[in-house]
């Protein structure tokens, strides 16, 4: 465990470039290309989310366990764009992913050269699968709280 707190800043620090570079290529660059394209929500959701949660595909999981990691990742990269649309920028969903991500660090755990996978509660593989689940519901409480009518998701197209 004093190993895996020695790490702890670096991992931290690491895991803030790690979720901003993420977040500038997809729900940055990428949504503001498709949105020129498109003024469907959904073509924009389903694209960048798609693409997010295919490139996340862990060879090591097995083949259920890959297909709900990359589920919930896609699940993930679609709040992570309605956060961009619903708010016009990249900070939502920049600590959304920090946070996700620093909760993983945490949880999950993270694997330390030479020492294999350490975390704070140091869970071991069967406690994945409730961890995806869990995560899988608080994903679509987001979700939900994110449709709701507070304001228009996409602004209406420019008349000319």
């Amino acid at each position: 465990m004093s190993d895996w707190i020695a790490w702890l800043p670096l991992m931290a620090g690491l895991v803030v470039l790690q979720a901003s570079g993420e977040e500038a290529v997809f729900r940055g660059y990428l949504v503001q290309q498709i949105a020129r394209r498109t003024h469907s929500r959904v073509v924009l959701i389903l694209l960048t989310s798609g693409l997010f949660g295919f490139l996340h595909i862990d060879p090591s999981f097995d083949e259920p366990q890959a297909l709900a990691f990359m589920l919930l990742t896609f699940g993930f990269g679609a709040i992570a764009c309605l956060l961009v649309i619903r708010t016009g920028s990249l900070s939502a969903a920049i600590g959304f992913h920090i946070a996700a991500n620093w909760a993983a660090l945490l949880v999950v755990g993270t694997e330390l050269p030479g020492r294999g996978v350490t975390s704070l509660w140091a869970f071991d593989g069967s406690a994945i699968s409730p961890l995806m689940l869990a995560d899988g519901v608080a994903l679509l409480a987001t979700w939900i709280w994110l449709q709701s009518p507070l304001s228009p998701l996409l602004p209406a197209p420019a008349q000319t």
